[in-house]
């Protein structure tokens, strides 16, 4: 996987913070993107989703810390979805319709990738079970 338009470089001491803020360790595979690329966007982008009869969706972006694009913010998007996702998950991307990929920091599935329609019909949708998986079932759109 690729990634376009990465977020300013970052350190172990944000991370730390982030995940101290969240009360949470994150899974190595995601602090290591974070650490290399802090969000952006992926190429290839397309994800099937199963069980959704839009599947595929993209992979817009990912977001990162510190981005100058609010909505592309990681900070911004949990505390915009804090009250609006069970404790837990974190947001970590979205696709064009502005539905959301979480990952599960929670004891339940340590590391586990979701899809959220955010119109919030239906649960949360495992994709992958951990953020490697996760990228590379990415693919062109065909």
């Amino acid at each position: 996987m690729k990634i376009q338009n990465q977020g300013p470089e970052i350190d172990f001491a944000t991370i730390d913070s982030l995940q101290q803020s969240l009360k949470a360790k994150l899974p190595d595979a995601y602090t290591l993107f974070l650490l290399q690329n802090n969000g952006g966007s992926p190429e290839p982008n397309v994800i099937d989703i199963p069980g959704i009869s839009d599947s595929p969706t993209d992979v817009q972006v990912f977001f990162g810390l510190g981005s100058p694009t609010s909505s592309s913010d990681l900070l911004w998007n949990i505390s915009l979805y804090e009250n609006k996702v069970d404790e837990g998950y974190v947001p970590i991307g979205r696709d064009s319709g502005g539905n959301l990929f979480l990952i599960d920091i929670g004891p339940g599935r340590p590391g586990s990738i979701f899809y959220w329609d955010v119109t919030g019909v239906g649960d949360f949708i495992r994709v992958a079970e951990n953020f490697g998986d996760f990228s590379e079932k990415l693919r062109a759109w065909v």
